[in-house]
């Protein structure tokens, strides 16, 4: 995800990773305060959330990169010929 402050403009790209992974370079963890903010967020939006030792600030989100959940291959559909019918008989 690529994200701005509001107040001063700066620029960053962060990655929502679990917990394990995280490793302060850009890999932020999905159960930190950031990554709970931005999870599930998209461009354009904006957002408040605490940074460590930086209190609360106000963030947009400028552009999601990547959400690898989209790219899981879609359930096929049911066909027309398993479709059941019924009359209540009213």
């Amino acid at each position: 995800m690529r994200y701005s402050g509001e107040a001063n403009g700066v620029h960053r790209h962060v990655k929502l990773v679990y917990p394990q992974k995280a490793d302060g370079s850009g890999q932020v963890s999905v159960l930190s305060p950031l990554g709970t903010a931005l999870l599930g967020s998209s461009a354009g939006q904006a957002i408040e959330c605490n940074f460590p030792g930086g209190g609360r600030r106000r963030i947009r989100v400028q552009e999601v990169v990547s959400q690898p959940e989209r790219q899981l291959v879609p359930k096929p559909s049911v066909p027309a010929s398993y479709t059941m019918s019924f009359s209540l008989g009213f």
